[in-house]
């Protein structure tokens, strides 16, 4: 109960702040999935800031909403490009809710970024007509259901406060919806010492935060803290309230909102660090004094920050995260015929395409009065040429199915399979997140086995890996074939293969399983050619000791990437692996 009503006062709070600095403090980032507690917590925010507009949207929404495009209607009318107003510029003053933040594609991101930088919006469509004023507080409302699925880096360093619902209950929403009262004083006339600040810029640092932008926002941050308690300056309380608001939940059990005597620490503060080397003979940099009340201010930031457990909000971790990430929805797929629309091209993306009418119409409208026609002159239709034809760009996204084909023969064969199994199940922890699958032929013997279907369980894999044998002879061209009729089954259900190949390159048992090596080496090249012009991406990972020719050739027989690991562990496997699923 106590951590649901601390998070619920710390979510009205950040409300109230957001109400009060709009775009000074960028937006908040608010961790919740959909459902009674986030909705109160909206339409508490629609109250805060009645009077001002309040705009939303989804990832899906055109870059002509967004920015304005153009008005059809008035264009043909008055015979001039005329922009209608977005949806950024129409939210100017007030403030912009994005659903499902954590889904937003990279445009979208840049678009959000730009006009929260610079405070204006312009339509790279309509570049004459100028730019728009979009002062607004972004509200990221982040739904992700995984650690990893969060806000990609470049809303989450414009976003000051950070909001975790989680934990609140709809009880505890319902029984308390009382807005923090406004400032008392102005908060930019509330002062801040050079010792909080040096305090509040560590604390910064120390959570792991390379942007400038983490000092500004945690003061900005305590400014209003303090000034809605009326104070002068800015205090120790302040300061880990704006600790806790930008940097996400927090566990302070030790410390508390108001601890009660920090002037005593259990250890010595450091001596202070010696001249730099380029200093002057006997000219020593002048010593910091500090007295004991900021020396308290200093300590009492500082054990907020260590009894604090860092969220999977931070900026920084999105940033290392964003690698991962980026291949959520599976391989794009080029000139799709379905999919979400992501702009318009002059040129058909593929045979068959029809021109968008509305497109193909704003494209034109503009040289009426050029093409001889003048407002109000009595005839109806426009006049419309090939150059007006506009197209629009479809983006499709397929599961990719990973089918690791694994030499299990040899001696190294228990080596081997160890390296793959590990692989697999790495892979398949983000296979899930992804909406990817895994797949894996083994061969040994006098034929190849697949052993474990496309799948994306976790569980389903150890229990097929963990029955594997290994040793014999090498059927590699028994190999190919499964290859072969796995992928082309992906393909048909609409999925995207992608061939991982760990072998030495050296069959010795022929497609029809007699032990005879030249005809192996044939029956394999063979069947690497028609593999080779499948519609998939091909890695040939070499598992010999030393690099061997005979694995480069039959990698240059299957077009495959040539990538020679000869010790080769489950980790860089499947980073090799992720790799190439993520560039798709």
């Amino acid at each position: 109960m106590a951590e649901s009503e601390t998070a619920w006062r710390d979510a009205l709070l950040a409300l109230r702040i957001a109400a009060t600095a709009r775009h000074r403090i960028g937006g908040i980032h608010l961790r919740a999935r959909a459902g009674p507690v986030r909705d109160r917590w909206l339409a508490l925010l629609h109250d805060a800031m009645t009077g001002l507009p309040l705009v939303r949207f989804s990832p899906e929404v055109d870059e002509g909403r967004l920015l304005g495009d153009l008005d059809l209607s008035r264009t043909l009318a008055e015979g001039r490009p005329v922009l209608s107003e977005g949806l950024l510029a129409r939210a100017d003053g007030g403030a912009v809710v994005l659903a499902m933040a954590e889904r937003a594609a990279p445009t979208l991101c840049g678009i959000l970024a730009g006009a929260m930088d610079t405070g204006t919006a312009r339509s790279p469509r309509m570049a004459a007509a100028g730019a728009a004023p979009a002062r607004f507080v972004l509200v990221a409302l982040d739904e992700g259901a995984e650690p990893d699925e969060t806000l990609p880096p470049a809303l989450a360093d414009r976003l000051a406060l950070r909001v975790d619902l989680s934990a609140v209950s709809w009880r505890m929403a319902e029984a308390k919806t009382a807005i923090p009262a406004p400032p008392a004083r102005d908060p930019i006339a509330v002062g801040l010492s050079d010792a909080m600040l040096t305090a509040l810029t560590t604390a910064a640092m120390q959570a792991g935060w390379t942007s400038l932008r983490a000092p500004l926002w945690l003061a900005t941050v305590a400014r209003h803290a303090a000034a809605m308690e009326d104070a002068a300056e800015v205090g120790p309380g302040h300061a880990a309230t704006a600790i806790r608001l930008v940097f996400g939940p927090v566990a302070m059990a030790e410390a508390g909102e108001e601890p009660q005597d920090a002037s005593e620490p259990d250890e010595t503060p450091p001596p202070p660090p010696p001249p730099p080397d380029d200093a002057p003979d006997g000219e020593a940099p002048d010593p910091v004094e500090l007295d004991p009340e900021t020396l308290r201010d200093m300590l009492v930031a500082a054990e907020a920050m260590r009894t604090m457990t860092l969220p999977v909000l931070l900026p920084a971790q999105g940033a290392a995260g964003a690698g991962r990430g980026s291949g959520k929805a599976g391989a794009e797929r080029r000139k799709a015929r379905r999919g979400r629309p992501i702009g318009y091209t002059a040129h058909p993306p593929h045979p068959g395409a029809r021109p968008d009418v509305l497109a193909t119409l704003r494209a034109a409208a503009p040289w009426q009065r050029l093409r001889g026609r003048a407002p109000g002159d009595g005839r109806r239709g426009l006049t419309i040429r090939k150059s007006d034809f506009r197209y629009k760009r479809l983006r499709d996204r397929s599961e990719t199915t990973v089918i690791f084909a694994v030499d299990a023969s040899g001696s190294t064969a228990l080596a081997r399979l160890g390296e793959a199994k590990g692989a697999v199940e790495l892979l398949l922890a983000e296979c899930y997140i992804r909406r990817d699958s895994v797949a894996v032929i083994a061969f040994r013997g006098t034929e190849a086995d697949v052993l474990l279907e496309p799948t994306r369980s976790l569980v389903r894999a150890k229990r097929a890996l963990g029955r594997l044998p290994g040793g014999g002879p090498t059927p590699l061209a028994s190999a190919m074939t499964a290859a072969l009729e796995l992928s082309a089954r992906v393909l048909r259900e609409g999925g995207t293969p992608l061939l991982v190949t760990m072998t030495d390159g050296n069959g010795n048992i022929a497609l029809d399983g007699t032990a005879d090596r030249a005809r192996a080496r044939e029956d394999a090249r063979t069947l690497a050619r028609h593999l080779a012009v499948q519609p998939m991406r091909r890695v040939m990972i070499d598992i010999s000791a030393r690099p061997r020719e005979s694995a480069r050739a039959f990698a240059r027989d299957l077009h495959a990437d040539y990538v020679a690991l000869p010790r080769a562990d489950a980790a860089s496997v499947s980073s090799l692996v992720s790799t190439y699923m993520r560039e798709g």
